[in-house]
C-alpha cells in the first residue's frame, strides 16, 4: 500500500536538515518517536522507498477484539517482516523513542504491554471498531533495511487518501495510539505511550446477622466491596446485591466504589426484606456482585450467598361440626364442616387431612370419643373398634393451613355433604377430622373430637277406611331414601283429607302405601286432598285451606245416661273391665276412669255394646280392647265400644283398641310420658291400632314404632281403621229406633 512512498517535498530550512535518500529523492526530515521521517526506527537507516510494504503482512483481522487476542497475535508474528513489525508496535506502545538497534521483545516488555492493554480493555479504553483517514503520519516496513519507519502520507501518494478500519487506544477521552487494521501500521500524529496499568482487584462480601427468622421479621444484609490493591482503582466499581434461594433472582440498583479508591478502601450498604408467610420453608439468600473484578478483568465477581432460613412453626388442632344435632333419621343428608386452629406463627407444611365416618352400634361407646393425638391413622384402629364400631373415609387430601387456621389450599374449604345411611335406630353416626403432621415438630396425627348424631326415626300414621278431617292444619314428616331411586315414605289416609289449614307431608289416596312413592312430588301424593285452589292447579296452589263449618258430632248426646238408674254410674275413679259379660249399655262415672277389655281371652262378646259417656272425665285405656273373633250371624251380633271423655290416654302397653274414641279435649297415644320431649325410640315402640271412629279436639300421635330400614321405612306407629262394623252397628241401632237420620254431608272428589 505504500509503494512509491517517498516523493519530492519542499525543504524547510531552520527546522530540520535535508536528507538525501539513495534513490535520489529528497524527503523533508522531521523528528518523530526519536527518528526522522523515512529513517528506520531501530537502525536509523534512511533508505529508498522501493519495495516498502505493510508493518505486518495481512494486517490485523477484524476478529481480534480483546487485549489477550491482540497480545497473542503480536507474540505469534513469524517471518522477518512480521517480527520486526510486532517489535515496532510493542516498543512504540510502550512509548520508547527509537530504542536503537535490536528488534527482540523481552518477557518483561510483553508483561508490561499485556498489563497496559488489559487495563485499557477492562475500562473500555480500547475501541476495536473505529475508522481513520490514512492521510496522516503513517508507518511502513523498510524491506532493504529490515526496519520500520514513519512518513507523512498525503493525497499525492499512490492510492491517495482513503478511510481504513482502525483500533484506537484512549487515555480517558484522548486518543493516544492508533493501529490501522488493514496493514497493522501505527498511524496518526498523536502516537504516544499507552498509559501504565494500575494493578488492583476487589473482594466482595455479604453478611446477615441472623440464621433464621419468622414471618413479620425484617432481615438486614450488609453488602461490602473492598479494593485489595496494590494500586488505587482507575475505574468506578459498581456493586449490588443479587437474590437467590427463596427470593428468586432479582438484583438491586448499582452502588459505586469510585475510581481512585486507595488500597484497602472498603464501601458497604445494607438491604432489607420483610418476611411473609410465602417465605416459610425457604432459604432467603443474597450475595454481593461487583464489576469490574480487577484492573485486568472487566467481568464481575460474586460473593458467597448469606442466607436466612424461615422454618415452619405451627401447631394444628382439628375440629368438626355438623349442621344437625341430636337424632337424625336414617338416610338423612346433612353437612359437616371441618376447621383448624393453628396456634403457631407460620402456615403449615403440606398436611394430609381426612374426614372420617364412624358407625357405632346401638348402646356401644364411640372409640376415642375425646379425640387426641396418635401415630395411628383415623381408620387404622383409632376410630375403629370392631365389631362395635366401623370406620371409613368420607374425603381426604393434602392442604396447607394458614397461620390463622384457614384453608390456604386443598380440596375441602367448607361444609361437606354426608348421608347418615339406613341404619337401625340408636346407631351413632359420627364424623371426625384428622390432620398429619399435627405440628412442625411432631409427625403424629391429630384427631378432632367426633361430632355424633344418633339414628332416630320419623314415626308415621295411617288412616284406613276413611277420611281425615280437621279444623286446623295437617303437618307430618316424610322420609326419602335411595332404594333404586328416591322413594318417599310418610303418613297417609286411604281416602280424602279435608283441612282448614295447609296440608304438608301427608298423602291422601293411600299414595305412600308400601313401598313408598318413587320420585314423589306434592301433586303425586295429594290427589284426594281437598284444596281451595280457585283457578290454580297443582302445584300452583298450596294444598288444603278448605274451610268447613262442620263441627265434631256430639256423640255423647246420642247416648244419654239415665241418672235415675244408679247402676249405670260406675262411681268415683273406677277401673272397668269391659270384657265382663254383664256390662252392656250406657255408663258414666266421675273422676278418672281406667278401662281395659282384652288380653288373656278377654274380649267384647257378640251383641255386647258398651258406651262410656263421661265427657268431663279423663279416661285411661290400661289394656287392649278386643272385639270377639267369633262368627257373627246378624248385624245385631256386632260388638261395639264407644268412649266419650274429656281426654283419652293410651299408655305404651296398649297395642289394640277396638272402640270409638271421642274426646272433647285430646287423645294421647303414648300417655306413658307427659311431654313429647321425653320420648325415646324405646318408649311406646309398639304399633297401636285403633279400630273405630276417632274424634278429638287434639290428637297427640306419640308412638315411636315403625319407620324402620329399607322397605319397612314406611311402617306406621299408629293405624286408625274405620271398619265397616262401626257403620253396620250404627245402622242396626238406628233402625231399632225406627228411623235413619242424615246429620251431615260432604261432597268428596271422585275416586277412580
Amino acid at each position: 500500500m505504500i509503494s512509491d512512498l517517498l516523493r519530492r517535498h519542499k525543504i524547510v530550512l531552520g527546522v530540520v536538515a535535508a536528507v538525501v535518500l539513495s534513490s535520489g529523492y529528497y524527503y523533508t526530515a522531521q523528528a518523530f518517536m526519536g527518528r526522522s521521517y523515512g529513517c528506520g526506527y531501530f537502525h536509523n537507516k534512511c533508505v529508498s522507498s522501493s519495495g516498502n510494504s505493510d508493518v505486518l503482512k495481512g494486517g490485523i483481522k477484524n476478529s481480534i477484539d480483546t487485549a489477550d487476542e491482540l497480545i497473542a497475535f503480536l507474540k505469534g508474528a513469524s517471518g522477518t517482516q512480521n517480527k520486526v513489525g510486532a517489535a515496532f508496535v510493542v516498543n512504540t506502545m510502550l512509548g520508547r523513542d527509537a530504542p536503537g538497534d535490536g528488534t527482540s521483545v523481552s518477557s518483561s516488555d510483553w508483561a508490561d504491554l499485556s498489563a497496559r492493554l488489559k487495563s485499557l480493555d477492562a475500562k473500555g479504553g480500547i475501541k476495536w471498531n473505529q475508522t481513520i483517514n490514512n492521510c496522516t503520519t503513517n508507518s511502513y516496513y523498510q524491506s532493504t533495511a529490515k526496519d520500520d519507519a514513519f512518513y507523512k502520507r498525503t493525497s499525492k501518494d499512490s492510492g491517495g487518501c482513503h478511510t481504513d478500519a482502525a483500533i484506537k487506544f484512549y487515555d480517558g477521552s484522548k486518543v493516544v495510539y492508533t493501529l490501522d487494521r488493514t496493514c497493522a501500521n501505527p498511524i496518526g500524529s498523536a502516537i504516544k505511550e499507552l498509559p501504565k496499568a494500575p494493578q488492583w482487584n476487589v473482594s466482595v462480601d455479604s453478611s446477615v446477622s441472623v440464621a433464621s427468622a419468622t414471618p413479620g421479621n425484617t432481615i438486614t444484609w450488609t453488602h461490602t466491596v473492598k479494593n485489595k490493591g496494590p494500586d488505587s482503582t482507575d475505574q468506578t466499581v459498581k456493586y449490588h446485591y443479587h437474590n437467590s434461594g427463596g427470593l428468586g433472582s432479582g438484583t438491586d440498583s448499582d452502588k459505586t466504589l469510585s475510581s481512585g479508591a486507595s488500597n484497602g478502601k472498603t464501601q458497604s450498604y445494607t438491604s432489607t426484606y420483610a418476611i411473609t408467610q410465602n417465605d416459610v420453608g425457604n432459604n432467603l439468600c443474597r450475595s454481593t456482585v461487583a464489576k469490574p473484578a480487577a484492573w485486568d478483568d472487566s467481568g464481575s465477581i460474586e460473593s458467597s450467598a448469606a442466607c436466612v432460613f424461615v422454618p415452619y412453626n405451627y401447631n394444628l388442632t382439628p375440629f368438626i361440626s355438623a349442621n344437625v344435632s341430636g337424632a337424625v333419621e336414617a338416610n338423612t343428608t346433612f353437612s359437616v364442616s371441618p376447621t383448624i386452629t393453628n396456634t403457631g406463627p407460620t402456615k403449615s407444611n403440606n398436611t394430609q387431612w381426612q374426614i372420617t365416618q364412624i358407625i357405632v352400634l346401638p348402646s356401644k361407646a364411640v372409640p376415642n370419643a375425646a379425640g387426641g393425638n396418635s401415630p395411628i391413622a383415623p381408620c387404622g384402629t383409632y376410630f375403629k373398634a370392631l365389631p362395635n364400631a366401623s370406620c371409613s373415609t368420607v374425603s381426604s387430601g393434602t392442604s396447607v393451613f394458614s397461620e390463622t387456621g384457614a384453608w390456604q389450599s386443598g380440596a375441602v374449604v367448607g361444609p361437606t355433604s354426608v348421608t347418615s345411611g339406613d341404619y337401625e335406630v340408636g346407631t351413632k353416626i359420627c364424623y371426625a377430622f384428622s390432620v398429619q403432621p399435627r405440628s412442625s415438630g411432631d409427625n403424629q396425627w391429630a384427631h378432632s373430637t367426633p361430632v355424633c348424631m344418633v339414628i332416630g326415626k320419623k314415626p308415621k300414621v295411617q288412616i284406613w277406611g276413611g277420611d281425615l278431617a280437621t279444623g286446623g292444619l295437617v303437618q307430618t314428616s316424610t322420609s326419602v331414601k335411595d332404594m333404586g331411586g328416591q322413594r318417599t315414605f310418610g303418613s297417609w289416609a286411604e281416602y280424602g283429607i279435608v283441612a282448614a289449614g295447609t296440608i304438608s307431608g301427608m298423602a291422601s289416596g293411600s299414595a305412600f302405601a308400601n313401598p313408598g312413592l318413587l320420585n314423589a312430588t306434592v301433586c303425586d301424593y295429594s290427589s284426594l286432598s281437598f284444596t281451595n285452589a280457585g283457578n290454580s292447579t297443582c302445584p300452583g296452589a298450596s294444598i288444603g285451606n278448605y274451610v268447613s263449618s262442620r263441627a265434631i258430632p256430639n256423640v255423647a248426646a246420642s247416648f244419654p245416661v239415665n241418672n235415675t238408674d244408679l247402676g249405670r254410674n260406675l262411681g268415683v275413679n273406677p277401673l272397668i273391665d269391659l270384657s265382663k259379660n254383664n256390662l252392656s249399655g250406657v255408663y258414666t262415672a266421675s273422676g278418672a276412669i281406667s278401662i281395659t277389655g282384652g288380653g288373656a281371652g278377654k274380649v267384647i262378646n257378640k251383641g255386647q255394646w258398651i258406651v262410656i259417656n263421661a265427657p268431663m272425665a279423663d279416661v285411661t285405656i290400661t289394656g287392649d280392647i278386643n272385639y270377639t273373633g267369633a262368627t257373627l250371624n246378624s248385624i245385631n251380633d256386632i260388638p261395639q265400644v264407644v268412649i266419650t271423655a274429656k281426654n283419652i290416654n293410651i299408655p305404651n302397653n296398649v297395642t289394640r283398641v277396638d272402640a270409638w274414641l271421642v274426646a272433647d279435649g285430646g287423645i294421647n297415644t303414648c300417655s306413658t310420658v307427659t311431654l313429647a320431649a321425653a320420648l325415646t325410640s324405646s318408649i311406646c315402640d309398639q304399633l297401636l291400632t285403633v279400630n273405630g271412629p276417632v274424634m278429638a279436639q287434639k290428637l297427640y300421635l306419640r308412638r315411636t314404632a315403625g319407620s324402620g330400614t329399607g322397605a319397612a321405612s314406611g311402617d306406621p306407629a299408629e293405624i286408625f281403621n274405620l271398619r265397616p262394623d262401626a257403620y253396620l252397628w250404627s245402622y242396626a241401632r238406628a233402625i231399632s229406633n225406627g228411623h235413619i237420620q242424615t246429620v251431615h254431608t260432604t261432597e268428596l272428589p271422585p275416586r277412580f
